[in-house]
């Protein structure tokens, strides 16, 4: 007998021509062409199948193809997760670690170079501008007539004390034309500050007259020449030695009598200087050994060096 028509609520099983395939339709599909969505083979749904009754499964349309696909009754096995899962990728395991490391690369390199402008550009134009560079002068600033008068001063001081170093008023003039010239000395051009200290460190500190010898403060104007002159005169280092061994600090005196040596080693005033004060170095005396000043050498007065 053959088999009758399905109801509407019933589907009808049959076999797909290409591939064999078991398909399911809904009954109302019945000669209709519809395509294998396994191997894509149109075919019409046959009328007489294996009817089974099953609740109606509904349709699936493509609208770009002319025929619908429909579903594949296939078991689905229940899904097992791998044995050994992939790993996820370097970036997604570190990207905390990445993303850290490049915010502080970031904030490290914007903060070097944020230090090197300020300190090559914001800081170094504020103290030019604070100093006044840049500004405009209308005409250059007058000399003040009381600091050429001390330069004069001290100047004529110095010549009478070379033509008579052993005279008492003339040393005193000299050392009073010194402490008026130290007293303005910031005002007074820098070349001829350092001339000023250096000559007044000699004469407080090798002057004949034993009561107007001032060793500490000799100390103090030498060291003030040597630092200026960036230690590369040697006769400041050479005054600076007097004023050391006349403080008592012969070490330090044949020390600096060597340094000024280095800078002009032909020079044989300096090296009987060095001589002679390694030797006061090395005698563990009371009385100093009296240091000669050679005679052949006109640069240099027990009372005041010239420059």
């Amino acid at each position: 007998m053959p088999n009758k028509r399905p109801m509407n609520d019933e589907s009808i099983t049959y076999s797909c021509p290409g591939c064999h395939k078991t398909l399911s339709a809904p009954v109302e599909w019945i000669d209709r062409v519809v395509a294998c969505p396994v191997c894509g083979h149109r075919a019409a749904v046959p009328a007489v199948g294996d009817i089974e009754t099953q609740p109606p499964v509904p349709p699936v349309r493509n609208s770009g193809r002319e025929a619908e696909i429909l579903f594949v009754r296939t078991p689905t096995a229940p899904s097992v997760p791998p044995a050994n899962p992939p790993r996820a990728g370097f970036f997604r395991r570190h990207k905390v670690a990445i993303i850290t490391a490049l915010v502080v690369a970031i904030a490290g390199g914007w903060w070097i170079s944020w230090k090197w402008y300020y300190e090559h550009y914001v800081k170094a134009e504020a103290i030019m501008r604070n100093r006044g560079y840049g500004q405009r002068l209308e005409r250059p600033p007058a000399p003040d007539p009381a600091i050429a008068g001390l330069v004069e001063r001290v100047a004529g001081a110095e010549a009478a004390s070379r033509e008579r170093p052993d005279d008492l008023n003339t040393t005193m003039e000299l050392i009073s034309a010194y402490d008026a010239a130290l007293n303005r000395i910031a005002d007074i051009e820098a070349v001829r500050a350092r001339v000023i200290l250096n000559n007044a460190a000699w004469a407080l500190s090798t002057t004949p007259h034993i009561g107007l010898r001032d060793p500490a403060r000799a100390l103090g104007l030498a060291r003030t020449a040597v630092v200026q002159s960036c230690r590369k005169d040697a006769g400041y280092l050479d005054t600076l030695a007097e004023a050391l061994f006349v403080n008592g600090l012969r070490d330090e005196a044949a020390e600096t009598a060597r340094e000024a040596l280095k800078l002009n080693p032909q020079d044989p005033y300096l090296i009987e200087r060095e001589r002679h004060f390694a030797l006061q170095a090395a005698t563990p005396t009371a009385t100093p050994i009296p240091i000669p000043i050679p005679t052949d050498t006109p640069a240099q007065t027990p009372a005041v060096k010239s420059e």
